[in-house]
């Protein structure tokens, strides 16, 4: 949303973000329901790291997040890396830095999409992990094409 507010977006990009934040959850809801899952957050001005850091620091749990499996719009990655990125986000990655181990292998621009300071992001859902394939089934086949496993376990943290 901040290059669509710079003009640096085509038009077919720019109705495809605001076709995005303009989904329901609805659907979504549904199919939740119909599985039964733990807890379920929407990712928005605290970024996707803030809202699992929330999640896991409630349930006394961590989670493992696979990189390549958190979805991006087109052309996040080139803005990111050009600097064209809200301060909500640079506030964001300040706040969960110290409670985050990123792999070598990830850029800084990649840790400041993790934690983008969104506008209206998709949902962040917990899940048991015998349900998950079967969730994420469910809502593709009610048209949630985007809907990806993002991490590969969790554990309970000892207090």
């Amino acid at each position: 949303s901040t290059a669509l507010k710079q003009g640096l977006l085509e038009d077919d990009l720019s109705q495809l973000l605001i076709d995005t934040m303009a989904l329901l959850n609805k659907k979504a809801a549904e199919a939740m329901s119909e599985i039964g899952v733990h807890a379920c957050t929407d990712i928005t001005g605290f970024g996707l790291i803030g809202h699992l850091l929330e999640m896991m620091n409630g349930s006394g749990t961590s989670a493992l997040i696979d990189n390549k499996n958190v979805p991006f719009l087109p052309q996040v990655d080139a803005f990111a890396a050009a600097n064209i990125i809200p301060g909500g986000t640079r506030d964001n990655y300040l706040f969960t830095k110290s409670y985050v181990s990123y792999a070598s292998v990830i850029s800084e621009s990649r840790q400041l999409m993790l934690n983008d300071a969104q506008t209206s992001g998709g949902l962040l859902i917990s899940v048991p992990k015998n349900r998950a394939d079967k969730l994420l089934k469910l809502m593709q086949e009610r048209g949630i094409k985007d809907a990806v496993i993002i991490y590969v376990r969790f554990r309970l943290l000892r207090l």
